[in-house]
């Protein structure tokens, strides 16, 4: 579905799921939430990110 109008994840849930597992491995890595974690409320601590990660998301431009 090249132009994303429809859902295909129920026509292919063994992918879904590793996709997801594979995110939830990822996240867990750099200390991410999980993806069903319940959202920040402001008074929330910010998430730290060990120095590795954050030096690469340095790299990658995402932070300075």
């Amino acid at each position: 579905d090249p132009g994303e109008a429809r859902d295909l994840a129920a026509q292919r849930p063994e992918l879904v799921a590793m996709l997801v597992d594979e995110v939830e491995t990822w996240s867990a890595t750099i200390g991410l939430p999980a993806l069903d974690a319940p959202l920040a409320s402001g008074t929330d601590p910010a998430p730290t990110l060990d120095p590795a990660a954050r030096e690469r998301l340095r790299e990658l431009g995402y932070i300075e």
